[in-house]
């Protein structure tokens, strides 16, 4: 099991966050969860300890069997914790009747979500505060930008699987909530409506190879080559219903 501990969300704002496998032997691979450094030349890592060290590129590793994930139905989870309004303590009532406050309120402190994986996955947890922007996801698309350029380079540098596909997982992830968020946008002006409090979090994947029964082929071979999303979405602060305008005349 990987476990990272309370991180701020500040910290992990727009930084590739990827679980991944690679294959140390015959059917046995590591699972490693990886955040990319806050600075480009960043060169020290750390094992997500809450801190400065968090500038520095952030590794948690963990041993897979031949037994972990071995076939569908029994897949790894990925589980997170959102906290809101940490200066609130979590034993505060927020379960009352939505109608009791003027107007009509609600929200949650906390969200508690879970999210099935795959051995051989490539997986890059995608977070949404409320919006993403293109100047987010112009930042990522220079860095994969310039990992292309290097290997037009007559001695190419070696590629991580963080750059050559975690890259590009990363960026598909963001570019379908960059989309969301314009849709909202468009959606709230032509309904006049508005969100208090919005948070979003999924995985964009490249999926692994498998055979007809599940199973990484070969002797746990991976072989990235199905792109896919599991998003969610989280109203996490709501006044009325929504749709309720004072200058209806209602």
């Amino acid at each position: 099991m990987i476990q990272t501990g309370a991180l701020r969300s500040v910290d992990l704002h727009d930084r590739r966050l990827l679980i991944y496998s690679t294959q140390t032997g015959p059917n046995t691979h590591t699972l490693s969860l990886s955040l990319e450094p806050f600075r480009p030349n960043a060169t020290a890592s750390g094992n997500f300890a809450a801190g400065s060290t968090l500038l520095d590129k952030q590794v948690l590793t963990a041993n897979l069997t031949i037994a972990d994930d071995q076939a569908p139905g029994t897949p790894l989870y990925c589980k997170m914790t959102y906290e809101r309004h940490q200066a609130v303590s979590r034993s505060v009532a927020t379960s009352t009747d939505h109608w009791t406050p003027f107007l009509g309120f609600s929200e949650v402190l906390e969200l508690i979500d879970q999210r099935p994986l795959r051995k051989g996955d490539m997986a890059a947890l995608v977070l949404n505060y409320g919006r993403v922007t293109p100047s987010m996801l112009q930042l990522q698309t220079k860095k994969y930008w310039t990992v292309q350029q290097q290997q037009l380079q007559p001695s190419p540098p070696a590629v991580s699987i963080e750059d050559s596909a975690g890259l590009p997982v990363y960026l598909m992830g963001m570019s379908y909530y960059a989309n969301v968020s314009q849709s909202q946008q468009q959606l709230f002006g032509l309904t006049k409506t508005n969100m208090v409090s919005f948070f979003a979090h999924g995985f964009s994947k490249l999926g692994a190879e498998r055979t007809s029964t599940g199973i990484l082929p070969g002797n746990g071979t991976i072989n990235l080559i199905y792109p896919k999303v599991d998003m969610s979405f989280q109203q996490v602060a709501y006044a009325s219903n929504g749709t309720l305008h004072p200058d209806l005349g209602q």
